[in-house]
């Protein structure tokens, strides 16, 4: 293994200028746009910021405000995602019940870049309390929903305004050195770690033991949103539009937005996520409905690189420089193959409990917060550790370590087969700290690898992409999960329920009840006896079991994806990244720069 170089992180000062005009090349390349005010720069080390900058109450509260947006957003996705049985008992039922979620990602999928690409241009302040106010609506007009219809239209807009709440998450690390944003990332994803390792548990109480149900769960979000949200207008003030562009103007930037390149990805985004939400759920892989929708949207992801490299909007959406840039495509590639993974089980983890190991309903939204602690776990982890290790150990290689390590632990959970529960929460517990030390690395570092300038950029399109292979990933799982029980009740219960005495219309009718979970039927079915009923459940629960099996077979291909990814990744380049360097300040943050003084008097 390579010894990393000694990095030079303290440097003597440059002497105090008026603007600073950043080294590298943007993919904005009007002269004079990237003129950055230096009030705006962080600077080359921590002895160029003001003194007690990081306890000020502005980056403090600023830090807090994020921490509150990230949870929030997340418990959106976890705790409703668990409660959809609950929600369509009480509301529904809705054959629309799939996009209840498919709502928020959709949201989120589509705004990710949009508000990462737009703050990166005209400064983030306004972008995240706007978008943490369309949540607010969101969460408030979900609670209230008495259709399902109502639910998923709440939920668009908690997309929509979630996108800038997760993002935040990485962000904030232009704030802080560069070897120190793992830590940051760390802060305010696991800033409220009790309430996210067991937020499966939580949601399932709010629907179980409150008069409201699954409507708390709303609640909790809106209440969260609504302190960050007074946060933000009190404490975060980043770099305005003028700090970042001194040589251009609001309006001429305006006519310059890459309204083309907006609107393809938007429609592209959309087109892909209804397709893939679509095949197998609502109708088949081979349908007109599906193939059409996944096809158009293929097209225009593709048509937006060829308008980029053609038309060279002066503010490209999605330049093309982010496929050429190496190592943010692999660590983008590793973040969306473990994205995929832990979505898709969050979903499905909590239904292995209850059909293989056969727990309660509320002792599975216990048992399977064990998959986001393990997560949690990683997050911890790898935020204090991963640029300190990286003396002794490439951040390359601690990734690699870490996908092989979620890609073995996740696929043993093949051989969770109903008798060894403490075996299924181990794999699991391990499998996602596997997980969350790939996120830190993948989501804190990828920025790294372009212009400080594009930071939301970086971010905006690697969420974009989490969300996007997310989708289609609990889709193929979903399918593919569907397809082997049917295949394999008809292997393993029907058989077993023939043996017991039942005739084949019985045996039929009882495994559709035990499938659809309604108990109470099970005394109406001809000729039913207990034995049959125990012999039944029995072949059941082992066709339940090679079902997942195949689920977490499948697992294992997309960690293999993550472990290439990370191999390819160029570890001295990484290395070099990992400078004290600070991309941009909050202003009027701790003690009042000297410096910052002597260029208001000039100015």
């Amino acid at each position: 293994m390579e010894k990393p170089e000694q990095s030079q992180i303290m440097e003597k000062p440059e002497p105090p200028q008026i603007q600073h005009v950043e080294a590298e090349a943007s993919s904005q390349e009007k002269e004079g746009f990237d003129c950055v005010d230096r009030k705006a720069i962080g600077g080359k080390d921590l002895s160029e910021m003001p003194r007690h900058y990081y306890r000020s109450t502005k980056v403090i509260g600023s830090l807090l405000a994020f921490m509150l947006a990230y949870e929030a957003s997340f418990l959106s996705y976890v705790m409703v995602a668990g409660a959809l049985t609950i929600i369509d008992n009480d509301i529904g039922p809705s054959e629309d019940l799939v996009w209840v979620i498919l709502a928020i990602t959709l949201g989120q999928a589509i705004a990710f870049p949009i508000n990462g690409r737009l703050s990166d241009i005209f400064g983030r302040r306004w972008f995240f309390i706007g978008a943490n106010v369309i949540a607010f609506v969101g969460y408030l007009v979900s609670s209230r929903a008495k259709t399902i219809n109502t639910l998923i239209g709440g939920n668009i807009l908690v997309g929509l305004g979630g996108a800038a709440q997760i993002a935040g998450s990485a962000v904030t690390g232009e704030l802080v050195p560069n070897n120190k944003r793992f830590g940051v990332f760390v802060l305010i994803t696991a800033g409220l770690a009790p309430v996210t390792a067991l937020a499966n548990a939580i949601g399932r109480s709010f629907c179980l033991d409150t008069d409201q149900g699954w409507r708390w769960i709303f609640y909790l979000l809106a209440i969260m949103t609504f302190s960050a949200i007074v946060l933000f207008l009190f404490f975060y003030f980043p770099p305005t539009f003028h700090h970042l562009h001194k040589g251009s103007s609001i309006m001429d930037t305006v006519k310059h937005i890459d309204y083309v390149g907006i609107v393809l990805y938007s429609g592209s985004a959309a087109s892909l996520l209804l397709g893939i939400s679509w095949g197998g759920q609502r109708y088949p892989w081979r349908s007109a409905q599906c193939i059409v929708t996944i096809v158009l949207g293929g097209i225009g992801m593709i048509s937006i690189g060829f308008w980029d490299y053609f038309a060279r909007p002066r503010h490209a959406f999605l330049p093309l420089m982010l496929l050429g840039n190496w190592n943010y495509m692999l660590l983008t590639v590793c973040s969306c193959a473990a994205s995929m993974v832990f979505y898709a089980l969050s979903i499905l983890w909590p239904q292995q409990l209850v059909a293989v190991f056969g727990l309660s309903s509320g002792a599975a939204g216990w048992t399977a917060c064990t998959l986001t602690s393990g997560v949690l776990l990683g997050w911890l982890i790898s935020g204090p550790l991963v640029a300190p290790l990286s003396k002794f150990i490439y951040v390359k290689w601690q990734l690699v370590f870490s996908t092989a390590l979620f890609t073995s632990f996740i696929g043993a959970l093949a051989a969770a087969d109903g008798s060894n529960l403490g075996f299924g929460i181990a794999m699991s517990l391990i499998g996602g700290s596997g997980i969350g030390y790939i996120e830190t690395v993948c989501i804190a570092g990828a920025p790294l690898h372009l212009h400080p300038k594009d930071i939301g950029l970086a971010n905006g399109a690697q969420y974009s992409l989490r969300t996007i292979f997310s989708s289609l990933s609990s889709s193929i799982y979903v399918t593919i999960l569907n397809n082997k029980i049917a295949s394999n009740m008809a292997r393993y219960a029907f058989p077993a329920a023939i043996q017991a005495g039942l005739s084949q219309a019985s045996a039929a009718a009882l495994i559709q009840v035990i499938t659809a979970g309604n108990q109470a039927a099970i005394a109406k079915i001809p000729g039913i006896t207990p034995q049959a009923i125990e012999a039944t459940v029995a072949g059941a629960q082992k066709a339940y079991f090679k079902s997942f099996q195949t689920v977490y077979y499948a697992s294992i291909a997309f960690g293999l994806v993550a472990i290439i990814g990370a191999i390819c990744v160029k570890g001295k380049l990484m290395q070099e990244k990992l400078t004290s360097e600070i991309a941009r300040k909050l202003q009027h943050a701790g003690e009042v720069d000297k410096q910052d003084v002597e260029v208001s008097a000039e100015e």
